[in-house]
Order: structure tokens, then sequence, then C-alpha cells
């Protein structure tokens, strides 16, 4: 399953129409012109590439073309080259770069850009001083980009490792209120709780933290991120996986026929859409062949 998404501190824009998107078009087309103009020891430079960055990933959230996340990796890269140690930009400029390099880990499945989303992580942690309001921030970022992914299936701690990184991911959530981290913290929490035989003690406190309350909320706002999402963006599968597996907690809870009728046919569009030899393929038909099995 897949963790994590593309985060940023900015707030996300949700396009409604062809005019925001043709705006944000042109945003870029005037951005990347005054960038042009600018000579590299020019002291807006940095500033200048550093929305031009945010620029290419509200687009990649949007239309999901890699090409775009490629570009705000560049433009990143340049702004953190020009940055001097000591600035005050240079932590948050390290952070944004590991975040993207972490969301095209995701998408290409290649160590390398783990490993870069972890290096400028811990750089900006270790430029970030104790007690420093963004302290927490880049802690929960470090602690998604590295802890999981080195934890094999059947590991002890694989259960307590996905339970914490569901609470990152729900501490983020409430400092940004960005979607994604709200279903990753449910799907997290949630699988390391089908981890955890029953009559463990750990258990029931695990589901506590869970709750019923929500899971009907996390079903509503997976719903509402579905809705947006367009047909032929990177993260649809997923985002229908994460609403099936939600779907089924709330059925196993509640027995209600129309959850159990969710579930199929999330799961079954999430395995439709996700093609053979993908990295991904296998953990969507884990919850799928499992619920079958259940039912």
């Amino acid at each position: 399953m897949s963790v994590c998404k593309t985060i940023k501190t900015s707030p996300r824009l949700v396009f409604t129409s062809p005019r925001q998107l043709g705006d944000l078009e042109n945003a870029i087309a005037n951005q990347q012109q005054a960038l042009n103009l600018t000579p590299d020891d020019h002291h807006h430079r940095v500033g200048r590439l550093s929305n031009l960055a945010i620029s290419f990933g509200i687009r990649f959230e949007h239309l999901g073309q890699l090409e775009d996340l490629e570009n705000a990796i560049a433009n990143q890269q340049q702004a953190l080259n020009l940055t001097p140690d000591g600035h005050l930009h240079k932590v948050q400029t390290l952070s944004n770069l590991g975040i993207s390099f972490w969301t095209r880990f995701k998408h290409l499945g290649q160590l390398e850009n783990l490993e870069n989303a972890i290096a400028n992580q811990q750089q900006a942690l270790n430029l970030t001083p104790d007690g420093h309001l963004h302290k927490a921030q880049t802690l929960s970022n470090l602690g998604i980009s590295f802890t999981l992914n080195l934890t094999p299936d059947g590991h002890p701690h694989k259960a307590g490792r996905l339970f914490n990184l569901g609470v990152s991911f729900r501490t983020r959530f409430e400092h940004l209120g960005q979607l994604e981290d709200l279903e990753n913290a449910i799907a997290n929490q949630q699988q390391a709780l089908n981890l955890i035989p029953d009559g463990h003690p750990h258990k029931a406190g695990k589901l506590s933290n869970l709750g019923l309350g929500d899971l009907e909320n996390a079903i509503a706002n997976q719903q509402q991120a579905l809705n947006l999402t367009p047909d032929g963006h990177p993260d649809k599968a997923q985002r229908l996986s994460n609403l099936g597996i939600s779907f089924r907690s709330q059925f196993e809870h509640l027995g209600q026929l129309g959850d159990l009728e969710n579930v199929l046919e999330n799961l079954q569009q999430a395995l439709n859409l996700t093609p053979d030899g993908h990295p991904d393929k296998a953990d969507r038909l884990k919850p799928w062949s499992v619920f079958q099995d259940s039912i």
C-alpha cells in the first residue's frame, strides 16, 4: 500500500473550472519568463525559483503529469543551491525538496528518490532548533519518509510502526488540513489493526484510537477527495483502494449491505486501474482477496 501523498506547506488549490487552470498556466508562463530574465546572482532569483516550483507542484497535484513534478524538483534544487547556510528559507527549501523526492519515489518506486527525500528532510531537521514552530512538522515529514519503508512484512514491529505512521499523518492533517493525510492516517492504523491478533493486549487501545466516528469522517473525506480526482490521475487507484478499505472496516462494524457493495465496487475499480507489474498491484490485491475470503 502506498502510504504517502504529495504534501505542500501552502494550502491545496482545487480547480473547479477550466478558467482556474488557465490562470495557473498563465502564472507558470509568467513566472518562467520572469525567471529567465533574472540573473543568477540576483537576490530575487531564489524566491522566483521557489514560486515556480510551487506552481509546478500544484499543477502536478491537479493533472498528475510527471513532467511537472520533475520541473518542481529541478527548480527547488536550483533554489537550494543558491541559498546559503543560515538563510531564513533554507530549512523550508530543504523540506519542500524532500517532499517532492518522496512523491517521486511513491510514483516511480526508485530507491534513490527515497534516499534523497530522507537526506533533505534530515538536513532540514538538523537546521531547525528545538522549540521552533516547524520542528514537529519536520520530524513528521522525516518519520513518514524513513520509518515504514525499512520494515519488511512479518517484522514484529510492523504493526506498531504502521500505527505510529498513522499518528504522524493525523498530526500533519491537524496542522495542514489536507485530506490525504487523514486518509493515510486511517488506512495505516487500519492496516496495523489487521496485523494485531484478537486478544492482543494492545488491540483494544488501538481500536479505541481509530474509532468508528473517525472512520465515518474518513469515508466522507475520502469520497470527496475521490470525486475531485480526474480519470487518469496517478492517485486515482490508491484513493479508490483506501475508500474500499474504509468501507470494509465500516461493514465489519455495522454489517450493512450497502457498505459491502461499496467495498466490492471501489476495490475492483482500483484493481482495474492498476496494471500488471505495478509496484502497488500486490498491495491492492491483498485487501480484495482477504475480503473475498471473509464473505
